[in-house]
């Protein structure tokens, strides 16, 4: 019977393998296929932007932002911040969001448009945390939302998949655009609200496989990106992530990990790691940061990577990744010049920008 399931498992590999090689050939021919990048969250921090060793920014936008109106794009929302980051010569990452767990930078909670779910897509009302009000959760395996949401991704495939300088575009399937259903759901066994919605593995399976077929098929020439993390039920969790990570490695896609801590891993990271790294053979692998280190965030807080830069930087180099993602705080204290910098922190960064080498996909860099 183990002799079975390896040949099996052999077998698929080599099939997915070959997969893999025809989605590296038909990508862009300026797609690095590596990289070191920051992330702000829905900020567009450009204090790292002279850095000679960050590649880019990951640039996040809410579809609400996007699509205000069904079929009324709001492109600029992207172009003005990544054509800062193009005309410095950098790179950037594009993830489109559809729920977030309350307001950011003065926009409101909700990044899905009001229009789909006066279309009739299903939502699940959620209270917010830190105020009065809810907010509308869409039903991600409903038939209209996923409707409405294909059609965006159309629409931003054909504005940029042809576009130089974008690396890699994100599937933005749950909450911050990573495969979280709900942040309601972390730490409890049910949540009666989703139950009565219909989740299930099986429908959460469905609804980010959906999401990651639709992105491959609107970007053929650049990097789709999984952002894979805790959807939210530990049994769904240990149910849903091999599946659908091993969904998106057939089709050529980018498994990133969002929740990177020094190791020992928490909150479960090691199953993570454990299930995006066992494809490196076959697409390109990602980390990113919990957030800032604990020797770059701001005074007090209590949303820290513990450990320094060089923590990070470990980590990433003894996994073999293709991509690392720090938190800008830590890019900006390692630039020279920016008042915060520290020569260990710029000595970190040098460190990953020569250990990174492009993987599966392919890369010119």
């Amino acid at each position: 019977m183990k002799l079975r399931t390896l040949w099996k498992d052999l077998l698929g590999f080599c099939l997915v393998a070959g997969t893999t090689v025809f989605a590296a050939e038909r990508l862009r021919p300026d797609i690095h296929g590596c990289g070191v990048y920051q992330t702000s969250g829905y900020g567009d921090e450009p204090g790292a932007l002279t850095n000679p060793h960050l590649d880019g920014h990951k640039l996040m936008k809410w579809w609400s932002q996007l699509e205000p109106e069904e079929g009324k794009y709001n492109w600029p929302a992207i172009e003005r911040p990544m054509n800062r980051w193009l005309a410095a010569g950098k790179r950037v990452m594009l993830s489109p969001v559809t729920m977030h767990s309350g307001p950011v930078n003065g926009f409101p909670a909700q990044a899905t448009p009001d229009w789909v779910f006066k279309a009739g897509a299903k939502w699940v009302l959620l209270p917010l945390k830190e105020s009065k009000d809810s907010i509308r959760v869409p039903v991600y395996w409903d038939a209209i939302y996923l409707e409405k949401y294909r059609n965006f991704i159309r629409a931003l495939g054909k504005r940029f998949d042809d576009r130089k300088g974008i690396e890699v575009v994100y599937c933005g399937t749950g909450v911050f655009g990573e495969t979280i259903v709900s942040t309601e759901l972390w730490g409890r066994k049910e949540h009666q609200l989703w139950s009565e919605a219909g989740l299930t593995p099986e429908n959460w399976i469905k609804a980010v496989n959906a999401v990651v077929d639709a992105y491959v098929e609107a970007f053929p020439k650049t990097i789709v990106g999984l952002q894979v993390t805790n959807p939210g039920l530990v049994s769904h969790m240990e149910k849903c992530t091999p599946t659908y990570a091993r969904h998106a490695a057939e089709k050529g896609v980018l498994l990133q990990y969002c929740g990177i801590t020094a190791e020992p891993f928490k909150w479960s990271g090691q199953f993570f790691v454990d299930s995006i790294t066992r494809w490196a053979g076959v697409t390109s692998i990602g980390f990113e940061a919990y957030s800032p280190s604990s020797g770059a965030a701001p005074p007090n807080s209590t949303f820290v990577f513990e450990g320094s830069l060089q923590t990070l930087v470990d980590v990433a180099i003894k996994h073999k990744v293709n991509y690392v993602l720090m938190w800008y705080q830590d890019a900006v204290k390692a630039t020279s010049g920016s008042k915060t910098h520290d020569p260990k922190w710029e000595e970190a960064i040098k460190h990953a920008a020569a250990s990174l080498k492009h993987g599966p996909l392919g890369g010119s860099r």
